[in-house]
């Protein structure tokens, strides 16, 4: 097919042309509409997200691994630092649970220390933090959370239960949920403090 600008005279393209840039023409007015609805979805996540925006980035949702509410249900055994017992409860929109060793694990204190500004810079209302420490004592946790300046919850798991319970391999664990007992696989920015790499590790995979 033959296009229909090729009889068109030099008047005639040049008015179509014009319509097209005239502010109030048709293509004008589709493409200030797409970019005033992309804004208002853009107002909507800023509005979702809060705070939490710039530092945790999400990720798909994934099924939560069973073992992980087994563990929550059976948290009242352990220890805050006070000495008393503390459920781990679901107070926020999302919550963070982190469960590392302080002793022998540069990497958990590597976390630990970027908890502690990410919870400097997002308030909890926006995201619960909460840490369970194992393979340490109650007097080594108090004296770690004041070198460190933690103002988290942080409960003392002197069974090593989360490990256990949830086969973890390795440490430092993160896992993020939200209130319908989803789990977001997510990465999370470790570099805005002192390194430069961006979102630098996946913090959580099924166990």
């Amino acid at each position: 097919m033959i296009a229909p600008d090729r009889y068109e005279s030099g008047r005639a393209r040049r008015e179509r042309i014009r319509m097209c840039r005239t502010p109030g023409s048709v293509p004008s007015r589709v493409l200030l509409f797409l970019c005033a609805v992309l804004a208002l979805f853009d107002l909507l996540l800023v509005y979702q997200n809060g705070e939490l925006k710039g530092h945790i980035r999400s990720l798909p949702w994934h099924p939560s691994p069973k073992g992980v509410f087994d563990l929550l249900e059976r948290s009242r055994a352990w220890k805050s630092v006070h000495g008393a017992e503390r459920p781990v409860e679901m107070r926020s929109r999302y919550l963070l649970l982190f469960v590392f060793e302080p002793t022998d694990c540069s990497p958990c204190l590597e976390d630990l220390s970027a908890l502690v500004e990410l919870r400097q810079q997002v308030s909890p209302q926006q995201l619960e933090i909460i840490g369970i420490a194992s393979n340490t004592s109650l007097q080594e946790l108090r004296n770690l959370m004041d070198a460190y300046g933690v103002r988290f919850p942080v409960l003392l798991d002197e069974a090593s239960m989360a490990k256990s319970r949830l086969g973890l391999a390795e440490m430092p664990w993160k896992i993020l949920l939200d209130r319908t007992d989803r789990r977001i696989v997510f990465e999370w920015d470790r570099a805005y403090r002192r390194s430069s790499g961006g979102f630098s590790r996946c913090a959580s995979s099924a166990p």
